[in-house]
């Protein structure tokens, strides 16, 4: 019976048909699993949220001698915003604090999901709160529209007596797409 659930759930994330609906946002991220999250997690820190865990599910099902394609969970929260929903209805704490998950799909593409807040909020039945449900719902967009952010780079190049070139791309997955152009001859000073 454990083995259907957790079949059951992961095909939920493993979908080609991923997408944001009123349970679930999903966005395709340029990064790998463990980047995404190493940029959701620094983003969320420097806005001073307070991170309770990251799951590594892979690991997990490696230790009980499956395979399961990167696949992680962050746990994260703000007790600012959290309390007052549990003040209104308790049974909302079993889906707090928020959680995020990072997944590498069965073709390579990385997808970054969460629950929405208007999901959580049916969920419990939770009324008179709706700023904060309307400041989560802004709050998480932006987190994870930073963290799946292609990173864009610039760099001149220079060898002594050689010529001069700039790299200019997008970096994503550790991976450096480039355009070369030679600018001008010149020594280097």
């Amino acid at each position: 019976m454990r083995s259907i659930l957790m079949l059951a759930f992961s095909l939920l994330f493993i979908s080609p048909a991923a997408h944001a609906d009123d349970f679930m946002a999903v966005k395709q991220s340029p990064h790998s699993v463990s980047k995404t999250l190493d940029r959701l997690t620094a983003v969320m820190q420097k806005k001073g949220l307070t991170i309770y865990a990251r799951v590594d599910h892979a690991a997990g099902a490696k230790k009980a001698g499956l395979v399961m394609k990167p696949t992680e969970l962050l746990i994260f929260g703000n007790p600012k915003m959290g309390t007052p929903l549990m003040l209104a209805k308790r049974t909302i704490g079993v889906d707090l604090p928020l959680k995020v998950l990072a997944w590498q799909d069965d073709a390579g593409k990385v997808w970054l999901g969460y629950i929405t807040p208007a999901a959580l909020k049916a969920r419990h039945g939770v009324t008179g709160r709706d700023e904060i449900f309307k400041k989560m719902t802004g709050a998480l967009d932006k987190l994870t529209n930073a963290a799946i952010k292609a990173e864009l780079f610039f760099e001149v190049c220079c060898s002594s007596g050689g010529p001069i070139s700039v790299k200019t791309g997008i970096r994503s997955d550790g991976r450096q797409h480039e355009d070369v152009r030679k600018i001008f001859r010149t020594d280097c000073i």
